[in-house]
């Protein structure tokens, strides 16, 4: 980085003489770029985002247990891995810019060594090389990122979350993980070609660099459930907006709930129940109770006696259809068989 305000200024390495490059504006002002932050060391590099390719995949692991007389298996979860593929290129507009391009690249290579300490015996690991990746506001960390993207998930309106939506442009707020390939294209060999520095030098006008990364991720990730509440991360919401700080103005309808029963549910909506009326009469729970034993009893008895004289009359209006209905029947046989035997006797 040429400075604090200025990622890229070719012109260092060509003189002042040489062509400054119209895309140096794109990155510096309206900071357009990759950054790679070596860990062990604390060095940082940029590129200016000529992107050609980005793809993420997140892939869950889950144990498969097969049971006797079960059509499925029984899925026991594992863990879910993100990876990341990352193509651009280094496009040289100066002999400068291939310069740098040249020796950026050459820096990214190198951030895949670990550190090592020196040992009387050998050389050993000190230190992995992690990475931290940063593609603008698609490839960041959310945690201790107190860029102006964290405060984003902290809005309350649509129009608010929509304008507080930033990335911070700073290499170590990149996403931790490991780089398990660089494939370095010079096109040396195209259309592009190179720049003649001098005798037995060439400058490479076009690379292409190729990154596949492996996310490892600095808090929690998974949902915490407590009794409505529901959150990615936390239930303190720090990690809700994660991977990409993007907060939606979500709504939830939810379902019309039942009007409560007007009789007590419960023994103790009960108990409470006897209590008010206590109150209110102002008599003392246990006569209260017994009131209202009383008046249940009776209301009981009441129902019984009702029903019981239902079913009396019930019995009776019964009798007395069958009664109707057997007399019918018999004066009608009786005119029948007078009206066939005096036919007879004719």
């Amino acid at each position: 980085m040429a400075g604090d305000d200025s990622y890229f200024n070719y012109t260092y390495y060509a003189g002042e003489n040489s062509l400054q490059a119209l895309s140096d504006n794109m990155a510096n002002s309206w900071e357009y770029v990759i950054s790679f932050y070596h860990v062990p060391t604390g060095k940082a590099i940029y590129f200016k985002a000529f992107i050609t390719s980005f793809a993420e995949s997140y892939n869950s692991s889950w144990n498969e247990e097969q049971v006797y007389g079960r059509a499925d298996p029984i899925y026991l979860f594992s863990s879910t891995k993100r990876d990341m593929t990352l193509v651009f290129d280094a496009v040289a507009e100066s002999e400068g810019e291939a310069y740098e391009n040249l020796g950026k690249v050459g820096k990214l290579s190198r951030f895949l060594y670990p550190v090592y300490k020196e040992t009387p015996v050998a050389n050993t690991i000190a230190q992995s090389p992690l990475v931290r990746l940063k593609v603008m506001n698609l490839v960041r960390t959310l945690a201790n990122d107190d860029s102006p993207a964290a405060a984003a998930g902290n809005q309350k309106t649509p129009a608010a979350m929509y304008k507080a939506y930033a990335s911070s442009k700073e290499a170590q707020f990149g996403l931790l993980g490991a780089i398990t390939n660089i494939a370095i294209n010079h096109n040396i060999e195209g259309d592009h070609g190179v720049v003649f520095k001098g005798p037995n030098t060439i400058l490479p006008k076009h690379i292409n660099i190729s990154v596949t990364f492996n996310a490892i991720h600095e808090h929690p990730l998974g949902w915490q459930v407590s009794g409505e509440t529901a959150l990615f991360g936390t239930l303190g919401g720090e990690y809700k907006t994660w991977p990409y700080g993007v907060q939606l103005a979500e709504t939830v309808e939810l379902a019309a709930a039942p009007p409560p029963s007007s009789a007590p549910a419960t023994q103790q909506e009960r108990d409470e129940a006897v209590a008010a009326v206590a109150s209110a009469v102002g008599a003392s729970p246990q006569s209260a109770q017994a009131s209202s034993n009383a008046a249940l009893m009776s209301s009981h008895q009441n129902t019984l006696a009702a029903l019981a004289g239902a079913e009396t009359q019930t019995a009776e209006t019964l009798s007395a259809l069958q009664s109707s209905e057997g007399q019918r029947l018999l004066d009608a046989f009786n005119t029948g068989f007078n009206e066939y035997y005096d036919g007879t006797e004719e």
